[in-house]
């Protein structure tokens, strides 16, 4: 064997533990011996690299993924997780995945279908980033991150998290994914390495500051539980049985490949602690149908037997075993390259591709713009100093830009994901008791008045700025000497918007763009 390696390419290259010298294309090449996956679903349950399975119901940021080791040849990278509560104080699920590699912070964040934040801009999906190393788009009903190197983030925008490593990183990971190295027993380790026996302790401990002053580590109060005959009730196969039926059940074939018992306790836990809402059946479900096909498992249409129809937005329809690689307008070819392995999907209709979160007819695309794709119609600012104001013109399939600039009482910022122009102070008119004013800018009187008064609204010419009116109306109430605000009414975007006296628990809204005039005034409230 020693005398067939001599010259051979092989014999030069060090591959690491889990890695294994292959020739491709002439070449030697160290390639990953296996892939590992961690997850994080429901409420939430977790599984370790390594397979050790737990539940934490923590509401903070905690590191879930994190390169521990010390060869430089192998790419850095932090994945972080956050949690939330939804209705229920005993539970939490995954809301955000913010993932820091190749010197980026990318996110996704719940409810964000279709889009992601890049170092805290949002940006719609597809994109790829790196010249290639990065690359991002949707497949499905989740958001997908890859790298060069091997690491894939699944997010479906909701509570599902799964990430997925080659070997090459083999016992060189920490965090609430383990350590990567095939035994389950020593993944809850500090990160001084302290090995610990309480999920809360040791999860707790990869905590990452956040700015949220209110979450917590460990359920408040009364820990929850189930009784009994809920937990027989649930687990039979009108509701979580239906994970572990061997016999006739539609994932029969993927229990070889991915045991379903932590599944189906999960399910039970779920199902029992939220009343039996048929919405935590499905997530349960529908986390296990995903893992087995992760897996390569064969599974059958399980959506039919527990009432589970996925709805499909405007314009797409559902495959059972669709393209993980759909059609948008940024790539039309996307489906004919696709490497990735069938998934269910809300397919977009003949004739229509995706566009962010939406099937678009293939006429009605945006534009790309420096490697980003924008929707028709869609105005931003290009770059970070706000001097370029863009617009995407569908008609000519790209963007105009024009020169532009903040106010002088503006400043160019990142609010909620979107760069933009913000004021620098904010001042304050009032009115109050019978009735006593307090100006913009400080200056105070009173005015005894019982007619209908503009308080304040936009007198500029000025088209950036967005037109409004606040009127209010005065009444006496028994004292003719004094009055009162009865009612206030403010106008803007073709809304009027009103609160009175008369009626404190009711709001008025009437938009002017459908008024009808027969009375001369708006209908509906």
């Amino acid at each position: 064997m020693a005398e067939e390696l001599v010259g051979h390419p092989c014999k030069a290259l060090h591959c690491r533990q889990q890695e294994t010298c292959k020739i491709e294309n002439g070449l030697a090449k160290c390639v990953p011996n296996f892939n590992g996956s961690c997850w994080g679903w429901g409420d939430p349950h977790y599984h370790t690299f390594d397979g050790m399975d737990f539940d934490f119901q923590g509401t903070c940021s905690y590191t879930i993924a994190k390169y521990c080791g010390s060869d430089p040849t192998l790419v850095p990278f932090t994945i972080v997780e956050k949690n939330d509560n939804r209705g229920n104080q005993a539970v939490s699920y995954v809301s955000l995945a913010n993932i820091f590699v190749y010197g980026y912070k990318i996110s996704i964040y719940k409810q964000e279908v279709g889009r992601i934040r890049l170092n805290d801009a949002i940006f719609s999906l597809p994109l790829t980033l790196e010249e290639g190393k990065i690359r991002l788009f949707q497949s499905g009903p989740s958001a997908v991150l890859q790298t060069e190197f091997g690491l894939q983030v699944t997010y479906d925008w909701k509570w599902h998290l799964v990430i997925t490593l080659p070997s090459s990183y083999y016992n060189a990971t920490c965090g609430l994914c383990g350590n990567f190295n095939r035994d389950p027993r020593d993944d809850m380790a500090l990160p001084n390495g302290t090995m610990v026996s309480s999920v809360t302790s040791w999860a707790s401990s990869w905590r990452v500051k956040d700015r949220d002053p209110f979450c917590w580590d460990s359920c408040q109060g009364n820990c929850p539980t189930c009784d009994e005959s809920k937990k027989e009730l649930y687990g039979s196969n009108a509701h979580c049985g239906i994970i572990r039926n061997a016999s006739a059940g539609p994932f029969r074939e993927c229990h070889a490949k991915v045991n379903p018992d932590d599944f189906f306790d999960s399910c039970i836990y779920d199902v029992c602690l939220n009343g039996g809402a048929q919405g935590f059946l499905c997530q349960a479900l529908e986390a296990y149908a995903k893992t087995c096909r992760k897996a390569g498992a064969l599974i059958y249409d399980w959506r039919t037997p527990s009432g589970c129809a996925l709805q499909c937005p405007e314009n797409s329809h559902y495959e059972f075993c669709g393209n993980a690689c759909p059609a948008s307008c940024s790539d039309r070819t996307a489906p004919s390259t696709c490497q990735e392995p069938c998934v269910e999907t809300c397919q977009c209709d003949e004739g229509y591709v995706l566009s962010a979160d939406k099937c678009v007819p293939t006429g009605s695309c945006g534009c790309t713009y420096n490697g980003f794709y924008y929707k028709p119609g869609e105005e931003f600012w290009a770059g970070g100093n706000c001097g370029s104001r863009c617009t995407c013109d569908s008609s000519l399939g790209i963007v105009v830009c024009k020169p532009a600039s903040c106010q002088a009482n503006e400043q160019c910022a990142l609010v909620n994901g979107v760069w933009g122009c913000h004021p620098v102070s904010y001042a304050t008119c009032s009115a109050s008791g019978d009735p006593h004013y307090t100006s913009f800018d400080g200056r105070r009187y009173d005015f005894m008045g019982t007619c209908i008064y503009q308080l304040v609204g936009l007198c500029s010419d000025d088209p950036t700025l967005k037109p409004f009116t606040i009127n209010v109306e005065n009444n006496n109430r028994g004292n003719k000497k004094v009055s009162y605000t009865k009612v206030v009414t403010v106008e803007a975007y073709n809304l009027s918007i009103v609160l009175s006296q008369e009626h404190p628990r009711r709001i008025q809204v009437w938009k002017w763009a459908n008024l009808v005039g027969a009375l001369g005034r708006p209908l509906g409230s």
